[in-house]
């Protein structure tokens, strides 16, 4: 009781990274609304603030279903979804082609550390823009993100 703990940990390379690369204008932010769909909380929390230091606005979603749902009612604001592959509820898979239901056009990355190959393959053939396996650098990606939306 009354015991008081100072923890000093020092900053990671990738941070540092991340600032420098943001700050010397190498990576391109061309601003919009982005959808995440991912079933861990601490990534959607993350992505939320990332994407927001890169100048997106984020909608968050929890699982598939609910992200389509998100989708169906924001599709015409929404430039690009991040989606996880493996959820509860609707799998990435799954959502991905209810995605492209409502938006044949929509721009999706796919961001999973459990994606298989063929998986992967499988949606690239149905128009994924890309695919980022977990964990990704944020410069990783930024530059996805921007080179997706410039082929709008």
């Amino acid at each position: 009781e009354g015991t008081v703990f100072r923890i000093h940990l020092p900053v990671a390379e990738e941070t540092r990274l991340a600032k420098t690369t943001m700050e010397s204008g190498n990576v391109q932010h061309l601003g919009g609304k982005i959808l995440v769909i991912d079933d861990e909380e601490v990534i959607r929390t993350v992505l939320e603030r990332v994407l927001n230091e890169f100048g997106y606005e984020t909608l968050l979603a929890s699982n598939g279903k609910e992200g389509v749902a998100l989708f169906k009612e924001h599709f015409r604001e929404i430039k690009l979804v991040i989606l996880d592959m493996l959820m509860p509820v609707m799998n990435g898979d799954e959502c991905f082609m209810q995605l492209k239901t409502i938006d044949p056009g929509v721009k999706v990355i796919v961001a999973s550390g459990f994606a298989s190959d063929t998986a992967f393959a499988r949606m690239k053939r149905e128009g994924a823009n890309g695919f980022l396996r977990k964990p990704f650098k944020n410069e990783d990606l930024s530059n996805l993100i921007s080179k997706t939306l410039k082929e709008l």
